[in-house]
Parts: C-alpha cells; sequence; structure tokens
C-alpha cells in the first residue's frame, strides 16, 4: 500500500492578544502514514510556527535544501491579498516538505501537522527575532536604533550628541562639558 500525505492551509484568521495581534491558519492534514497517529488533522497554526519548523528542519538536515518560508512583511500585513498570498504559499511549503524524502520523515514535521496549538507552547520563535506582530517590529526598532547608535559613534559623535546640531538642537542637548562645569560649581558652592 503506498503511503500518502495530502496538506491544505485555510481559514486565515487575524487574531489579537492584548497589543500583539497576528493571523492564525489552519493546517489540513489527511493521511495513511503509520508515523501519523491518526489519518485527520486539523490545527491551527501562526507564521512563527512556520518558521520555528524551518528552522528546526535546517538544523536536523543541515545539507538540504529546505523550501523558502514566504516573505515577512510589516506593512499591509492583514490585508486581504497579502493574506491570501502568504496563506498559499505556506501550502506550497509545506507540500514541498511532504514531498521532500528526508524532510517529511522529520518528526518536527509530523508534529507540526499533528500536535494541538496549546501543545506547540514551545515552539514559539525567539522574541527578539523578526515575528509576526509587534514583538517583530518593536525588535525591528530597536535594532534600527541600535545601528544607528553604532553608526553615529563611527562617525565621531558622542552618544545622545546630534553630529551636526542646529541652533535649537543646541538649546536642548546637554553637553558633558556642561554637566562638568555645572557640577564644579555645585561643588564649589557658587
Amino acid at each position: 500500500m503506498e503511503h500518502f500525505l495530502n496538506i491544505s492551509v485555510s481559514d486565515p484568521i487575524k487574531r489579537t492578544d492584548g497589543v500583539l495581534s497576528y493571523t492564525t491558519y489552519k493546517v489540513n492534514t489527511q493521511s495513511n502514514r503509520p508515523d501519523m497517529g491518526g489519518t485527520s488533522f486539523s490545527v491551527i497554526r501562526r507564521f512563527n510556527h512556520f518558521k520555528v519548523l524551518h528552522k528546526e528542519l535546517s538544523k536536523e538536515f543541515p545539507g538540504a535544501i529546505i523550501p523558502p518560508l514566504p516573505e515577512k512583511s510589516l506593512l499591509n500585513r492583514f490585508e486581504e491579498e497579502f493574506v491570501e498570498t502568504r496563506r498559499r504559499n505556506l501550502e506550497r511549503f509545506l507540500e514541498r516538505v511532504a514531498l521532500h524524502l528526508e524532510l517529511r520523515t522529520s518528526a518536527h514535521f509530523v508534529k507540526f501537522l499533528t500536535l494541538e496549538e496549546s501543545d506547540l507552547a514551545h515552539w514559539e520563535d525567539d522574541p527578539s527575532s523578526e515575528g509576526d506582530g509587534q514583538q517583530g517590529f518593536m525588535g525591528w526598532v530597536k535594532q534600527t536604533v541600535k545601528n544607528a547608535k553604532v553608526l553615529s559613534t563611527q562617525l565621531g559623535a558622542t552618544p545622545g550628541m546630534n553630529p551636526n546640531p542646529t541652533p535649537e538642537d543646541l538649546r536642548f542637548e546637554v553637553r558633558p562639558s556642561a554637566l562638568g562645569a555645572g557640577r564644579r560649581k555645585i561643588a564649589s558652592g557658587s
């Protein structure tokens, strides 16, 4: 008997958890493979779960070419056209993994297709990485600010000081030399 594995991704739904918004997808699987532990599964997955699966497959099969995930987007990520394109591309990703002679045997892949979302809590991606929500956006902002500070320092500016201040900037910037002079005045009592 030939084994089969049919996978579809459907029903994208925007969800909100506090200030975090994200899209979930239903991953539907039908199979007669004995390692699946059943014949029909429908589980809810977030994009981060797909990212973790991709990362785990890369670690488990270092020489294999892992199918790519769809591109990330911080803008328009809840628009209907983007969500539908992402849904199709996530489905294509899973289909390609299922067709790969090695990847389809991965226990990580089977867990991804069969375990309930609550059982995948440990599958959450690193929150400092670019995620599919506010955490990812804030991580991006923090990294951008950090990069700007490094660049500013490399260009010879003192951290916190504008390298080309305007007269208005000078009114608001506190320079280390001014702080030192103020401290000396306070210490001397004048």
